[in-house]
Formats: structure tokens, sequence, C-alpha cells
């Protein structure tokens, strides 16, 4: 080993040597062309490019917020109880459903299932109560829903995180 840098150890210096020159020479070029950070960082961005970008992010927020709007009238929660609605039928085949969006307006249909016919009921619902008589599987449909319900604006995401 020793008498292959006896032998190359000079040329090898001298390529050694040549390559950081260039490359403090390449640095000053770069410096001195105000090119420093293209080198560091890559190429900079055309300001077309950056007007055209902040369009696309503007347009993402004004499209977000439409599409919040019109997510606080949909229905968003359902809630679903099964019973028993007679003695003589088991099985749990009536039903209650309720569908409200975040503020409990919807609707709740029921199913009442008998040996010899099905009754199905709907009735609105309004801030999670409604003007018709609810019975107590519906109101049991109308919690489970709220349940389920997606908290609107930050400050309920914070209260539902602190619960």
């Amino acid at each position: 080993m020793s008498q292959f840098f006896l032998e190359f150890g000079p040329l090898l210096w001298l390529i050694t040597t040549g390559l950081v020159i260039i490359a403090l020479i390449w640095l000053a070029w770069l410096s001195f062309t105000g090119r420093e950070d293209e080198a560091a960082y890559g190429p900079s961005a055309d300001p077309g490019e950056v007007e055209h970008t902040a369009g696309q992010v503007s347009k993402l927020l004004w499209e977000t917020m439409e599409l919040k709007a019109s997510m606080i009238n949909s229905v968003q929660a359902a809630g679903l109880v099964k019973y028993d609605a007679y003695p003589d039928v088991g099985g749990e085949q009536s039903f209650s459903v309720a569908f409200t969006n975040p503020q409990g307006d919807g609707l709740v249909v029921s199913s009442l299932h008998g040996r010899t016919n099905t009754r199905v009921y709907a009735k609105p619902v309004r801030n999670w109560g409604s003007d018709h008589n609810l019975s107590g599987e519906e109101i049991s449909a109308l919690d489970r829903a709220r349940e389920y319900t997606l908290p609107t604006d930050s400050e309920d995401l914070e209260a539902q995180k602190t619960a």
C-alpha cells in the first residue's frame, strides 16, 4: 500500500487540489452573479407560477367555505333503534331511525312490524324535538343521532376534545 502512495501520491494530491480549486472558483462565480441561492436551493420560482399557485389556493379556500356552508343543512347523523313493537312479534323487526343535521333538524321514521301488517310513520324534527308526540324509541333514535353529530365550528371541536 505504501508503494502505491509513493508512486501515485503526488498525482492524487494534484487531482484533489485541482478539484478543490475548481469548486472554490465555481462558488465564487455563483456568489458574484447572485445565483448562490439557486445553487443551494434549486432554481427560483417564476413569478407567474407563484401567482398561479396563489390563485389556485385562493380558489380552493373559497370552494372549501362553500362546501362547509352547504354542509350545515345536510344530513350528517343517523340514529337507529330496533325493538319489538307488539308483544306477539319478536326479533326486533320494528325500528325508529332519525336523520338530522348538526342543529338537530331532520326527520324520524318509524316502522312498526306486526303479524298482519306493517305501519310506517315519519315525523319532522326541529332542534332535536318535534311538534308531534315522539315515542321513547324515537327519542332514543334522536339521542343516538346527536351522539354522532360532528361539531360545526372550532369551539365545538375544542369542547368535544376536553369532554
